[in-house]
């Protein structure tokens, strides 16, 4: 009777200590669920006249492409993103606000964001990029990357490697 007892003790311990382990969670998707990201315009940070005027949106729909690619997660689509900003009559200063941004991804349905910035200074481009839990605020992964060649390819190439490198470390 008491080794009974014993075994059944050690069943409820087993099954407590997975519902305290299922409880401390509750933000992680099962296996099977995919995170859904949306891709802020990288922010220019260039001196006057020294960087494409489309460079801007080079840049983040290079990280878009890399972010699909990989085939792990959902991309909130840029237009989307465009609409809900318009319909929140939101101006650019306001979307500089770090918790403005967090509350764009989280009526996006965006779990994740990533947030970019660049600088062309002389044949160099910068990038730095992070990559954002939507629902803490906490920054899961930043990189930085420096692209010495100035031509667009090696650019566009700095950007893909930048944001591949957010979601692999």
């Amino acid at each position: 009777m008491i080794v009974n007892q014993l075994a059944i003790s050690k069943w409820w311990w087993l099954l407590l200590m997975v519902c305290a382990c299922a409880a401390g969670t509750p933000n992680m998707p099962s296996p099977h669920a995919r995170w859904s990201v949306a891709v802020l315009d990288y922010e220019n940070l260039s001196p006057l006249n020294t960087a494409q005027a489309d460079l801007t949106d080079l840049l983040t729909a290079k990280a878009i492409e890399t972010i699909e690619d990989d085939g792990r997660y959902d991309v909130v689509e840029r237009q989307h993103l465009a609409m809900v900003l318009e319909e929140l009559s939101l101006g650019s200063s306001l979307v500089a606000d770090r918790q403005t941004q967090l509350k764009l991804g989280d009526i996006t349905g965006a779990q994740l964001m990533v947030f970019g910035s660049y600088q062309v200074i002389e044949n160099q481009l910068r990038l730095d990029v992070r990559l954002v839990e939507v629902e803490s605020g906490r920054v899961i992964n930043a990189v930085s990357h420096v692209a010495e060649e100035h031509n667009l390819p090696g650019w566009l190439d700095a950007s893909a490697k930048s944001t591949a490198a957010l979601f692999h470390n």
